[in-house]
């Protein structure tokens, strides 16, 4: 017998795509900017040096890496879970 009750709620789903699924666009548009370009800034002579004990694709920009999954992580929580502290919310 199937539960009348679901605590899954598609309308708070379709909302948090449709309000701020700007985040997953700017991190994913941050990421296509920052590694292409250091990619290329390798083939130059003055950055060989520095790349040059380089193993995988994904040693290269660690550290814009890190700060881009640090503050998109914490800005996707807080708009998505902005919610839950709102009052007036609604929820079509």
């Amino acid at each position: 017998m199937k539960s009348k009750k679901s605590l899954f709620n598609v309308g708070i789903v379709k909302q948090d795509l449709r309000q701020h699924g700007w985040v997953s666009v700017l991190y994913l548009l941050g990421l296509l900017f920052a590694l292409p370009l250091q990619m290329l800034m390798i083939n130059e002579d003055s950055f060989r040096s520095t790349y040059d004990n380089l193993e995988t694709y994904f040693d290269i920009g660690v550290t814009i890496q890190i700060i881009f999954i640090y503050t998109l992580s914490i800005l996707a929580g807080i708009f998505l879970f902005r919610y839950l502290q709102t009052k007036d919310l609604e929820v079509r």
